[in-house]
C-alpha cells in the first residue's frame, strides 16, 4: 500500500500522474492519498482540510487503484507523517505501507519529526519532482535515508500548485491541470478567489 502525503491544495493531474505511475511500477494493491490537515513544513493551505479532501475524493472517484484517506484531517492539528505512519500500522499490522515521497520532501527529512524513528518503521520509496534533478543514490545517507530506500523515475508534470491558485484566483482556465470534477466543487464553494 502506498502512502502519498501533501497539502493537495488543490489536487491536480501531476499528483494523480505521479501516484498512478508509483502504483504501477511499484506493483502496489492502492495509493492513498491523504492531505494534510495543517502542514508543518509549508505555509498554510488557502482551503481548508475538509475542502482539500472532498478535491481528492472527487479527484480519485475514477482512478479505483488511488483512495483518498482522510486521516490527517480527520485527526486535525498539525500533520507529521510519524503519526500517521504509526496509527496506520497500529490499526492494520499485517499490511505493508510504502511512503511514497518526491525528491524535495526527501531533501528535508532530517527536518520532519522523529525522522530517525520514521525510516526505520516504513519503507520509503522517493520519486523525481518536475524541475528538480533526478533522485540519486549516493546523496540518500546525507538527507537521512537508509540504502534500502527505492528511486523512482516518474512522470512528473509541471504542474505547480502555487501557480493554480493564482491562475484561479484571477478567473484564468485550468482545465487541463486539474480534474473537471475538481474545477466544479472550486467553482462551487469559491475557492481561491481574490
Amino acid at each position: 500500500m502506498g502512502l502519498l502525503g501533501g497539502t493537495f491544495d488543490p489536487i491536480h493531474f501531476g499528483h494523480l500522474t505521479v501516484a498512478e505511475s508509483c502504483r504501477n511500477q511499484l506493483d502496489l494493491e492502492e495509493v492513498w492519498i491523504i492531505p494534510a490537515s495543517t502542514t508543518p513544513h509549508r505555509s498554510p493551505a488557502l482551503a481548508d482540510p475538509s475542502h482539500r479532501l472532498r478535491m481528492v475524493q472527487l479527484a480519485v472517484t475514477e482512478r479505483p487503484s488511488l483512495i483518498a484517506c482522510a486521516i490527517e484531517t480527520e485527526r486535525g492539528g498539525t500533520s507529521y507523517t510519524i503519526d500517521t505512519v504509526a496509527a496506520l500500522q497500529a490499526k492494520d499490522p499485517g499490511r505493508q505501507f510504502l511512503l511514497l515521497m518526491g525528491w524535495d520532501a526527501a531533501v528535508e527529512i532530517k527536518s520532519w519529526r522523529d525522522a530517525r524513528r520514521l525510516v526505520d518503521m516504513v519503507d520509503i520509496v522517493v520519486f523525481n519532482r518536475d524541475g528538480m534533478p533526478a533522485p540519486r543514490g549516493e546523496a540518500l545517507a546525507g538527507f537521512g535515508l537508509p540504502p534500502s530506500t527505492r528511486l523512482l523515475q516518474v512522470p512528473s508534470p509541471p504542474i505547480s500548485a502555487t501557480d493554480l491558485r493564482r491562475r484561479l484566483a484571477s478567473g484564468e482556465d485550468v482545465s487541463n491541470s486539474v480534474p473537471a470534477s475538481v474545477l466544479a466543487y472550486i467553482a462551487e464553494h469559491g475557492l481561491y478567489r481574490q
